[in-house]
């Protein structure tokens, strides 16, 4: 037998343990240094989607204040518009009432029939006939007057929000 077999293999056994332990110690390091490291971009990841939700809250805020600034400038140029409206309205009624409500300046001409009459209106002379407009066409231009009144209530609220825009007014 070989001198001194058993101390060998007592100490190859040491030797095999020796290793397997500093195996272990260094697995149960690495694994110490895994955890860390996941733990440290669970923390990071934690942090990115509070700031992610706080952005996404600030550009909600934004945008309502934007809707509430646009509702703000719309409804004074809402209530202007129905006002203008409500005076259409009013003169229109007033014309198809005949007391009045469009006035378009136009000379007439003297019937053909009577040249002896007098070329100047006075109290002695007879002017021609009066001007009058065809009732259809008067509903159409105060139906066109509406739609102007519209189309420029329009215009100015969004010329108004442009300007109070690019003027720097935050809603």
């Amino acid at each position: 037998m070989i001198p001194y077999a058993r101390e060998l293999g007592a100490l190859a056994l040491l030797a095999v343990a020796g290793f397997a332990g500093v195996q272990t110690i260094r697995l149960s390091t690495e694994k110490a240094a895994h955890f860390q490291t996941k733990t440290a971009h669970a923390v990071q990841l934690q942090r990115l989607a509070e700031r992610a939700k706080d952005v996404a809250d600030a550009a909600v805020i934004a945008q309502q204040a934007q809707y509430r600034y646009a509702a703000a400038i719309d409804a004074q140029r809402s209530e202007e518009k129905d006002h203008a409206l409500a005076d259409n309205d009013a003169r229109r009624a007033r014309d198809l009432a005949g007391s009045g409500g469009m006035r378009i300046p136009a000379t007439c001409p003297r019937p053909a029939a009577a040249p002896s009459l007098p070329s100047a209106t006075a109290s002695s002379g007879v002017d021609a006939q009066a001007a009058d407009i065809p009732a259809a066409f008067r509903q159409e231009l105060w139906d066109l007057r509406a739609a102007l009144i519209t189309e420029q209530a329009q215009l100015l609220a969004l010329q108004d929000y442009m300007r109070r825009l690019a003027a720097g007014d935050k809603p």
